[in-house]
């Protein structure tokens, strides 16, 4: 049976907003590596900001389904896999276009 963590309702906007500066940070670290030519590990920052923002829509997508407090699997918090399919799931308003996907299948 997948592990899980109990978390609060109440304290889910909290996580969410932690995500979003992560986002932020790896997207402004990727800007600086790139602007210095160091393009193999802006590339991990941008696939660990793509994943945060996965990160996001598996919170979301478990608010709007489960009871308080919610049950959410470790693989929204551990599976860079899980995270990053999330971030790109086609035909979900929320989710990145899939025509800029470029990161490499690789990382898994």
């Amino acid at each position: 049976m997948p592990q899980s963590r109990e978390i609060p309702k109440l304290k889910v906007q909290a996580g969410i907003d932690l995500c979003k500066k992560n986002v932020y940070v790896f997207l402004e670290t990727a800007e600086i590596l790139i602007k210095s030519g160091n393009l193999n590990h802006a590339a991990i920052n941008l696939e660990f900001g793509i994943e945060e923002y996965g990160k996001i829509l598996m919170l979301k997508d478990e608010f709007a389904k489960s009871a308080d407090p919610m049950q959410v699997q470790e693989r929204v918090f551990r599976s860079h896999k899980n995270k990053s399919e999330r971030a790109w799931r086609i035909g979900d308003p929320d989710s990145l276009d899939v025509k800029y996907k470029m990161i490499s299948e690789r990382w898994f």
